[in-house]
């Protein structure tokens, strides 16, 4: 029970702090180059064959066990939820999130996935994601194992940045292997197979 609180705990206060972030505040010429990154990514996503519209599936029966990749849909925000039942209590809850960009997340047979301002599509119809701004990358996959720089976004209410590195997608505590707040400017590195989540902050082009 103490565990599921910390849980609990951690993703309300990771709601509070997520807002959305640009990461945008170099020249017109990378202004451009992050706008074309991010049309390339939205048409993979358009051009995908499955999609799950925001709303709660039961996992096994309206949508199949594996990872996804969810996409938000407002300027306010999205939230996820994993389940273990369809009580709607407290002690029901798996993992939950807010996000802007994107997320990544494992759900098995039996467990019930909630969307809100966001729609999710498999994992492995998605090739590329816009990885200028705050947002899941996979390691191996979305980006190359190494040693990455980040930066606070311009526009974080907090004043800092969040990043958190993970073992896999599953959303829980145990799977984090690093995580942290900064300011200013910091390093961080990573490699094949790990999950890299930033929030309030994004990686500087080298």
């Amino acid at each position: 029970m103490k565990k599921k609180l910390i849980a609990l705990s951690f993703a309300v206060l990771f709601a509070f702090c997520v807002t959305a972030c640009g990461g945008d505040n170099g020249s017109t010429e990378d202004q451009t180059s992050s706008q074309t990154q991010t049309e390339t990514a939205e048409t993979e996503q358009e051009s995908s064959s499955t999609k799950y519209d925001a709303g709660t599936y039961k996992v096994g029966s309206d949508i199949s066990a594996g990872e996804y990749i969810l996409f938000g849909e407002s300027a306010v925000g999205a939230y996820y939820e994993i389940a273990s039942d369809s009580t709607g209590t407290l002690e029901s809850i798996i993992t939950n999130g807010n996000f802007t960009t994107n997320a990544i997340l494992t759900v098995s047979d039996g467990q019930y996935l909630k969307l809100q301002g966001c729609y999710a599509v498999p994992a492995e119809e998605v090739s590329e994601l816009d990885t200028t701004k705050e947002g899941t990358f996979k390691i191996g996959t979305h980006l190359a194992a190494g040693e990455y720089k980040l930066a606070v976004d311009e526009n974080s209410v907090m004043g800092s940045g969040y990043y958190e590195v993970a073992s896999d997608s599953s959303g829980s505590l145990d799977s984090i292997v690093t995580n942290g707040n900064f300011e200013g400017e910091t390093y961080i590195t990573v490699s094949d197979g790990q999950y890299l989540k930033l929030a309030f902050c994004h990686i500087v082009s080298e």
